[in-house]
């Protein structure tokens, strides 16, 4: 913990959709300073008991003070070590997510992050504010249930991330760390992978696959294409969803129709089945 000093404390506000982030800059060194407020009803507990695992074993930034009653964690700052498009697209980076990856994938805890459940708790969300389903998205759910069968019988278990979008990867001096561990669990490694390589051109996407696994087979590929579905899906639930609250000027409806016309595209091509 911080000791007390007679400097003074100064908090810089920054960018985060869930939670209040900060620099927080004491005695001449500067921390990063995160406040959960998405929901004051949900038990941290178990996220702050994965960062001391994590912190241990150098998935994320060093952890300097967490605190449950206060929802407020303080860690090492890292500075201008957010990752861009031009990042993903480096070779040197793209190996060192993957060894990151693969340690935080060899670690285990005592929770099961399940994405088909947290879809369907969506799906059900929408229902009840009466969302309008379009035939389009009806189509796209339709095809959940086969999918899901055909992976959980073939489950790589790992320690996820489960949300690893760029806005939660820092890169500095050739090594990476990850943050923001709310949806973190045991679940197959492949929907992490997923998560991170739906954007990627095809040759970095190529890239960071043989970094992780060194022989990406077809049956691999086709694994992979299937948690695509998986992750593009559970990405239009979370938007529309997050439209009916946000007060951002950014259209979460929008950005769901985009990535919706993008799957059930795919799915006519029967790309995943």
């Amino acid at each position: 913990m911080i000791k007390n000093s007679k400097n003074h404390v100064k908090l810089t506000r920054l960018d985060g959709l869930n939670n209040l982030n900060y620099l927080l800059s004491y005695d001449d060194k500067n921390y990063f300073l995160k406040c959960n407020f998405k929901d004051k009803n949900k038990d941290f507990s178990y996220e702050y008991k994965l960062l001391t695992l994590l912190d241990l074993n150098h998935i994320c930034p060093k952890v300097i003070y967490k605190d449950t009653c206060s929802y407020t964690i303080i860690s090492e700052f890292i500075p201008n070590s957010l990752i861009d498009e031009s990042t993903c697209t480096d070779p040197k980076f793209l190996l060192s997510l993957s060894n990151k990856l693969k340690s935080m994938h060899n670690l285990k805890c005592d929770y099961i992050y399940n994405p088909f459940n947290e879809i369907r708790k969506k799906l059900s969300i929408l229902k009840k504010l009466n969302f309008k389903f379009s035939n389009e998205f009806i189509f796209i759910i339709s095809k959940l249930d086969a999918i899901e069968t055909i992976l959980c019988n073939d489950i790589n278990y790992g320690l996820c991330h489960n949300d690893l979008n760029p806005s939660n990867i820092l890169y500095k001096n050739d090594e990476v760390f990850l943050i923001d561990f709310e949806f973190s669990g045991m679940w197959d490694i492949f929907y992490d992978i997923a998560t991170f390589c739906w954007l990627l051109d095809d040759n970095s996407r190529k890239i960071f696959l043989m970094s992780y696994f060194n022989n990406f087979s077809q049956k691999l590929h086709l694994k992979f294409k299937r948690y695509l579905f998986v992750v593009k899906l559970w990405n239009i639930c979370w938007s529309y969803v997050k439209s009916f609250s946000s007060t951002s000027d950014y259209d979460y409806k929008k950005g769901g129709d985009l990535v919706l016309i993008d799957l059930y595209n795919d799915l006519k091509d029967d790309k995943y089945l």
